[in-house]
């Protein structure tokens, strides 16, 4: 599938959006809704954004959930006031608006322990990098730091973690600026099933991201968006998060 733009691709697939019975917005966050920060806590929702969610969620048959990597505090933090289901850790962590979180069950996470002793190294050898540690792995974030020193530390972090971590029982993989390691099994395609099986005939599924955290999401929702320069199979490209806020908007 190609990535088709512009207006008229923009406005085609607002029109099929539009004459649907019903409709579910899964969105990313950082990134696709916000522009990454140096630190993810200062990667916090404006008030535009918090408005333009909001509305959406407030539009007739219309659900909207954010689908992040970010743990599930933070997420209660930014997002918690919002009538909108979230969803945590790539999946792990769930809720309906106003409802407890749950989490999915885990496996054997032994692993976790060496996990952190290679991750803290890592972190510790590159200034200006950071670890964010969660329920089911951890994400090594180097934005902060030297370019180059943190692209080179990042190989050899994938590297070591890939040697000595099973490879039935953790999963390591790299984003924007940030590597990622995680339980086999978990990622963000998961929570499309039950949101969609609860929608009516005809409802349209929307997911959108702009990672390869998020391949999984856009893989199992039948319309994806991307969002920025990385390429992929999409429904619709758009250039970037205030891009794609704005075609957000026109739904309403």
């Amino acid at each position: 599938m190609a990535r088709p733009s512009g207006p008229d691709a923009e406005n085609a697939l607002l029109r099929r959006l539009r004459a649907a019975p019903a409709l579910a917005l899964l969105l990313d966050y950082d990134g696709t809704l916000v522009p990454f920060a140096t630190a993810p806590e200062l990667a916090r929702p404006d008030a535009s954004l918090v408005r333009l969610l909001e509305a959406l969620a407030r539009r007739p048959a219309t659900q909207v959930h954010v689908v992040s990597g970010r743990t599930h505090e933070s997420l209660e933090e930014l997002l918690g006031d919002l009538p909108i289901g979230l969803h945590a850790e790539h999946g792990l962590w769930s809720r309906s608006p106003g409802r407890a979180w749950t989490r999915r069950p885990l496996g054997d996470l032994s692993w976790l322990a060496t996990a952190k002793e290679i991750v803290d190294a890592a972190a510790a050898q590159t200034p200006g990098s950071r670890v964010e540690a969660k329920v089911g792995g951890f994400s090594w974030h180097y934005r902060g730091a030297e370019p180059e020193l943190g692209r080179r530390n990042a190989s050899v972090l994938i590297a070591t973690l890939e040697h000595a971590l099973p490879r039935e029982g953790a999963h390591v993989f790299t984003g924007d600026h940030v590597v990622e390691i995680r339980p086999c099994g978990v990622h963000k395609g998961l929570v499309v099933p039950p949101i969609a099986a609860a929608l009516p005939d005809g409802a349209a599924v929307v997911g959108m991201g702009d990672d390869v955290t998020d391949d999984d999401l856009l893989a199992a929702t039948p319309i994806a968006v991307r969002v920025g320069p990385r390429t992929g199979a999409a429904d619709l490209a758009l250039d970037d998060t205030h891009a794609a806020r704005a075609w957000l908007a026109k739904l309403l």
